[in-house]
């Protein structure tokens, strides 16, 4: 077995053993749990909060290793996404729970309107079956919702600088850090060439109608908690939580990582909510990925790279600038082109070096 090979196998492994154990606390969380006593029920809380935490910390800087052993540094975009998900996930999800003793950032780190996460901390102080009021000396929900105020500002801001990259490239502590740092190893059951028909057609429409079920969903769910806000009694908040848990659980969670049994890392990105709002918001501010650098040869290179199965080459054919709502602009399209035509906006530092690179 040559070392590529070897180095992909310990990378399948590493994601078997996430998705293994990923479902088996996850069940025990939501099946056990509510069986248990307090005592009981409060440590298998805490298991999972370290697993969603320090746990998946952990997948995401051994794969990412094992994925810096596989691409060369002419893989710029790559790299520096792999690199962004390494540090965050470290800073986010290990050192800031470690200096709070608080294990529930995950929640308020993902944009609007990926959940009802504020307005529910609004009206009682808990999210979903979580009392988030209570931690911080009873000052939780204030201190929660200031976090997810200033992490929104954040994000939206540094989109309409530089772009979805960003965030669904370097940031996003659900999706994207694990899509990059497992991308060698998936799908982990069916193989497939690389390729634009790495994607069947009915999936990919199923994936993004979902995506339209998701928002309308998610936009409803907002509606009635606000107006659960104004006071309206004929609204029972109980019934609302419910369903947000069964629709995370079923499609935000199971569905995702079952995607990864024979999609690919991205699978969750064709109809991720948060996602979604912020392309719309970086294409009011011109970002995407622009094709008239140099002449395109036609050798779908960027085409074979593309997870979310745009037809790049297509584009650049014509030198038109690609601006769709999939793009999640993870540049490994650009890494790819043998004569550097693309180039996304902003970003002509990693541009210039892809092209001393090569």
């Amino acid at each position: 077995m040559n070392s590529r090979a070897g180095t992909v196998k310990q990378l399948k492994t590493a994601v078997w053993m996430y998705l293994i154990l990923g479902f088996l606390i996850a069940g025990l969380n939501v099946g056990l749990k509510p069986m248990l006593g307090i005592l009981q029920g409060e440590r298998i809380t805490l298991i999972y909060e370290l697993f969603e935490t320090i746990g998946r910390t952990a997948f995401v800087l051994y794969g990412g290793i094992l994925m810096f052993k596989l691409y060369s540094k002419r893989h710029i975009y790559r790299r520096k996404s792999i690199a962004g998900f390494m540090v965050m996930m470290s800073l986010l999800f290990v050192l800031l729970p470690v200096m709070t003793g608080y294990y529930e950032f995950v929640y308020a780190f993902m944009p609007f309107p990926w959940s009802t996460y504020p307005l529910q901390l609004l009206y009682d102080g808990h999210f979903l079956h979580s009392n988030v009021g209570a931690a911080f000396g009873g000052r939780g929900a204030e201190v929660m919702l200031t976090v997810y105020v200033a992490f929104q500002v954040l994000v939206y801001g540094a989109v309409a600088i530089k772009g979805r990259r960003i965030f669904c490239s370097m940031i996003c502590p659900y999706g994207g850090c694990h899509a990059e740092t497992f991308s060698e190893a998936l799908p982990l059951v069916l193989h497939f060439d690389k390729g634009r028909d790495k994607v069947n057609q009915t999936l990919k429409l199923f994936l993004l109608t979902l995506k339209m079920f998701l928002i309308t969903a998610n936009m409803l769910l907002i509606l009635l908690w606000i107006i659960a806000l104004a006071g309206a009694s004929f609204i029972n908040v109980d019934i609302l939580r419910t369903f947000e848990l069964v629709k995370y659980l079923s499609l935000e969670l199971m569905l995702f990582l079952a995607l990864y049994l024979f999609l690919n890392g991205r699978g969750y990105c064709y109809y991720c909510p948060a996602g979604t709002m912020l392309s719309f918001w970086g294409l009011l501010f011109g970002h995407g990925i622009e094709t008239n650098h140099s002449e395109c040869v036609s050798c779908a290179s960027c085409n074979k790279q593309c997870e979310m199965n745009i037809n790049i080459m297509k584009s650049a054919q014509k030198g038109r600038k690609i601006q769709s709502s999939l793009c999640v602009e993870c540049g490994h399209c650009i890494d790819a082109c043998p004569t550097k035509t693309l180039q996304l906006k902003g970003y002509r530092k990693e541009h210039d070096q892809v092209k001393n690179e090569d």
